[in-house]
């Protein structure tokens, strides 16, 4: 078990939340709106962070295991 908990999220799923996570700062940077503008750099933060670490807390709370 790594210093963050217990691995859930498997390579693939970490590909595609680091381009998801990606899009929502590119989008964060283009919209206009405080609120928006914080609200999507947030998600993207919130995102990126479960793909670097490799566990989600809603995974484990739902019972998924994209990393087996």
């Amino acid at each position: 078990m790594s210093k963050y908990g217990k691995k859930n999220v498997g390579e693939e799923d970490r590909k595609v939340r680091y381009g998801v996570a990606g899009a929502l700062a590119l989008a964060g940077l283009a919209v206009k709106g405080k609120g928006a503008k914080a609200g999507l750099l947030g998600a993207a933060a919130g995102i990126g962070a479960t793909a670097y670490v490799g566990s989600c807390p809603l995974y484990s709370f739902l019972g998924v295991n994209s990393a087996a």
